[in-house]
């Protein structure tokens, strides 16, 4: 089928005579193609989901089966229009938008951290662009539903998701709390619904100046070149939410990872593993695949030139991530990176928009994919909230759990970053860290 559809997406483009139209019109009467329950159906009464729209199909009957490799999204998409396939869009979607919970907490918390926003994007205090921002905030109707259900009858499609911006009505919809790894997208919601320029503040940004400690926050802009001086001293060592962020949730999280201790607490920690090149492009492929369900197109960069990533990832709407892939079995804790790596990930220019994607693995079979945004300031934020991570097994004047350390690289020649993936990513609940079992868009942690 791959084979099929780069023929067709290179006749595609080349264009179409009457003949060829003629073929394609005949074929479609009668020729089937797969599913997402793997079955094969008549083309003709198969749909398939705007990439745009981030859904995923699961296993519906009713939707064509996008090809785990050979052509991204977008590349297949233009076969698909080219052989007529209906796409199903947001006008051909039902949604249950419930509006008996109305939300105080994220309009409130907006408001509260306006001044950081006018700092960001003006250079220092901004009295004028925080009470526009407060303004714009009043205008938007915030809810907290505890379900968001979409479905679309006539391919027997229901899904619940975790957010939805309805722009006619200026609504923010978000199920549970605003900040969990499955509402990033409130991030976008919020540019558009506050009117903030993209290319001036990015979504990992804004959701950073609302969910960081306020000091975390004024070292980030400092970082930035921003002016301080006429900040207010409320603002000055207030940690917001600091206690209230360790609860039930974290003490969850402890019983399902305890069971990994034995493997973080190590006195010589690798991440290595055997057969290194075969693994590496297995996991990168994984990744791969995984962005362009996302809707990205990517770019996989020659590792000879080391420029620190392995992927450029570029959305739909232009916005450009740098990606670098490690993937790992999941008995190692460890992951590595090499120095032009961590220097990429720190560098101004591209640390808000530099993740690190984790392909976790059990021989061939993928266990889960977990996702890093802005994996300098994430990485940064996590070590500032050390003392909400469970207790460790390394008994007093004993062993040590090593979180993050220096190895020798093969060579010899140069230092390596040593890092423990396990402990770090996944004890505890951060906006900046996605995990997707089996790799699944849209899945729970």
């Amino acid at each position: 089928m791959n084979l099929i559809y780069e023929q067709l997406l290179k006749c595609i483009r080349e264009g179409f005579d009457n003949d060829d139209r003629k073929i394609i019109a005949d074929w479609m009467k009668t020729g089937k193609l797969l599913a997402c329950d793997e079955q094969f159906y008549k083309a003709s009464q198969l749909y398939y989901l705007d990439i745009s729209m981030g859904l995923p199909a699961k296993r519906n009957s009713n939707l064509i089966k996008f090809p785990d490799s050979c052509l991204n999204g977008f590349e297949f998409e233009e076969v698909l229009i080219g052989l007529g396939i209906e796409k199903i869009s947001w006008d051909d979607i039902q949604r249950d938008l419930p509006t008996d919970a109305s939300d105080e907490i994220l309009p409130n918390l907006i408001k509260e951290r306006s001044i950081f926003l006018g700092i960001f994007l003006n250079g220092s205090c901004h009295p004028e662009f925080e009470e526009k921002i407060k303004s714009r905030v009043g205008k938007i109707q915030f809810y907290n539903p505890s379900k968001i259900i979409i479905t679309c009858d006539y391919i027997n499609y229901k899904e619940s998701i975790p957010n939805y911006y309805d722009e006619e009505s200026n609504s923010i919809y978000y199920v549970r709390t605003w900040n969990s790894i499955k509402n990033i997208n409130l991030g976008d919601y919020l540019i558009d619904a506050l009117v903030l320029d993209k290319s001036k503040i990015s979504t990992q940004v804004l959701l950073r100046f609302l969910d960081d400690d306020i000091e975390d926050v004024k070292d980030y802009l400092l970082d930035n070149g921003c002016n301080l001086e006429d900040i207010p001293d409320e603002y000055d060592n207030k940690l917001l939410n600091e206690d209230e962020d360790y609860n039930v949730n974290t003490l969850n999280i402890e019983a399902e990872a305890i069971h990994n201790d034995i493997y973080n607490i190590v006195s010589s920690p690798d991440g290595t593993g055997d057969n290194i090149n075969y693994w590496g492009e297995w996991g990168e492929e994984k990744a791969k695949i995984f962005y362009e369900t996302l809707g990205y197109k990517v770019q996989k960069k020659d590792d000879f030139l080391a420029v620190g990533y392995d992927f450029i990832c570029t959305g739909y709407k232009g916005n450009k991530l740098y990606s670098e892939v490690k993937t790992i079995s999941s008995n190692q804790p460890m992951i590595r990176l090499k120095r032009s790596q961590w220097k990429s990930m720190c560098s101004k220019d591209k640390r808000d928009n530099y993740e690190l994607i984790i392909v976790v693995h059990e021989k061939n079979h993928l266990i889960e994919i977990i996702r890093v945004s802005s994996a300098w300031n994430t990485v940064k934020n996590i070590f500032s909230q050390l003392t909400q991570q469970y207790k460790t097994e390394a008994e007093y004047s004993n062993q040590v759990e090593v979180l993050l350390g220096f190895q020798q690289n093969s060579e010899g020649n140069t230092n390596e970053i040593i890092f423990n993936w396990q402990r770090l990513l996944k004890s505890i609940e951060h906006s900046d860290i996605n995990i997707y079992p089996e790799g699944v868009v849209n899945s729970d942690r």
